[in-house]
């Protein structure tokens, strides 16, 4: 599967997760945490579809959460600074997990091999 295909599969992929996650949790008391549990998400994004997908990801559920999550709604503002704070942890891990996360990708060929 191309790089590009798999990059935009898994972005797609974590920003329908991140509105299902966001419509399901708008009434529930504990919703200042979701994006902190959905960080979980991310490294599944990242690990099964590049660290593309998961900067990308990470970048759009934190747009989600903003309009869909938090008042005011339909506004990337946030009124509530621990919603805030927790959102804006979100991404900064995300990011940080998309780029140093993902384990380096094995060789293949004949690289190891001594020209002598």
């Amino acid at each position: 599967m191309p790089q590009r295909f798999k990059a935009l599969l898994g972005t797609i992929l974590c920003g329908t997760l991140a509105l299902v996650v966001s419509v399901m949790g708008q009434a529930k008391p504990g919703k200042s945490a979701l994006p902190i549990w959905f960080l979980a998400a991310v490294m599944v994004i990242v690990f099964r579809f590049g660290s593309l997908a998961g900067v990308l990801g990470t970048v759009v559920s934190g747009i989600i959460f903003a309009l869909n999550l938090f008042e005011p709604l339909g506004r990337l503002a946030v009124h509530d600074q621990v919603q805030k704070n927790n959102l804006m942890w979100m991404v900064l891990v995300g990011l940080a997990l998309s780029i140093f996360g993902r384990p380096p990708e094995k060789k293949t060929g004949s690289s190891n091999e001594n020209p002598h």
